[in-house]
């Protein structure tokens, strides 16, 4: 499995294409699960400082942090792909 966290603003057009991204890499990854947190909850708060998360979106990749401030479709792709060689060599 992968399991993506997507921190977000409300707002945030890097929030949103980030989202966008993930919403259309999904069919390559069908063990991707993603869960999106808004960055002013009690929980994105505490994820914020846990990861030391300096710009919106946060995307963190299987309890790691991938991105902090956005990533483009190669980039999250290429990551994704690491997540998940990095599961199969477990």
């Amino acid at each position: 499995m992968i399991r993506v966290q997507l921190v977000a603003n409300e707002g945030c057009n890097h929030c949103v294409q980030v989202k966008n991204i993930l919403e259309k890499l999904a069919p390559e990854f069908p063990e991707m699960t993603r869960e999106e947190i808004p960055m002013t909850s009690p929980k994105g708060i505490e994820t914020i400082q846990k990861y030391g998360i300096m710009a919106s979106p946060g995307v963190i990749i299987n309890d790691r942090l991938a991105f902090s401030g956005g990533g483009t479709e190669k980039q999250i792709r290429k990551a994704l792909q690491d997540a998940r060689n990095q599961r199969s060599q477990e």
